[in-house]
């Protein structure tokens, strides 16, 4: 109870069995049935039935209760998540879970996942790039946020539970491939000259697309 699991993507089954996918907080375990806290975030959830899917137990949880994760900038700014794998990064409601700024570089993959936060992951403040595969980003008040001249790529993951999954303002771009963006209230969010593209991802069951 309180470790974080992922559902990978390719779930079966019939109905909306994809918003199954995702990042999710353990709250019971008996047996071999896990429990997990619904972020989805309708008015209720769709009914569905799954038959089949891989989950993932995240067995390392680093918390962080009332601030930031991890700030990166400038050029000696570089983290990626290949050294480890298996993480939860899990904040309070506040602050970001990644913060990149200044020519900063994260790249993230491997079963990472980023819950909890205002922003999971905020780009900003031009030359900022940001990749990130294989993770889940889940309940945030938005999941990736970028600014400023700077970018975010997206690859093989889920966007779940987030006020909003992806935003994009004042020239930021976001490319998402490959992925799922669901459950979420405001899907995709573009504004004041920036851009998202999406390719080859579901997106479905959030409450409004922009």
């Amino acid at each position: 109870v309180g470790d974080y699991v992922i559902v990978k993507r390719g779930t079966t089954g019939s109905g909306a069995h994809y918003l199954l996918q995702g990042g999710w907080e353990v709250i019971e375990v008996s047996g071999n049935t896990v429990t997990v806290k619904n972020t989805y975030r309708g008015s209720s959830f769709p009914s569905l039935t799954l038959t089949g899917g891989t989950l993932v137990a995240l067995k390392t949880k680093l918390v962080f209760d009332g601030c930031d994760g991890f700030h990166i900038r400038s050029n000696f700014g570089t983290i990626t998540s290949n050294g480890f794998s298996n993480i939860a990064i899990v904040g309070s409601n506040t602050g970001c879970g990644v913060y990149l700024y200044d020519s900063g570089f994260f790249y993230c993959s491997t079963d990472v996942c980023i819950s909890g936060f205002g922003k999971g992951i905020q780009v900003r403040h031009g030359g900022n790039t940001c990749r990130v595969e294989d993770a889940a980003i889940c309940n945030n008040s938005i999941g990736i946020m970028t600014n400023e001249n700077s970018s975010a790529f997206i690859n093989r993951s889920i966007l779940n539970g987030n006020g909003t999954g992806s935003q994009s303002s004042g020239n930021g771009s976001t490319t998402i491939w490959n992925s799922v963006v669901c459950g979420n209230g405001t899907a995709i969010h573009a504004r004041f000259g920036s851009y998202s593209s999406v390719n080859k991802t579901t997106v479905s069951n959030n409450t409004s697309y922009d």
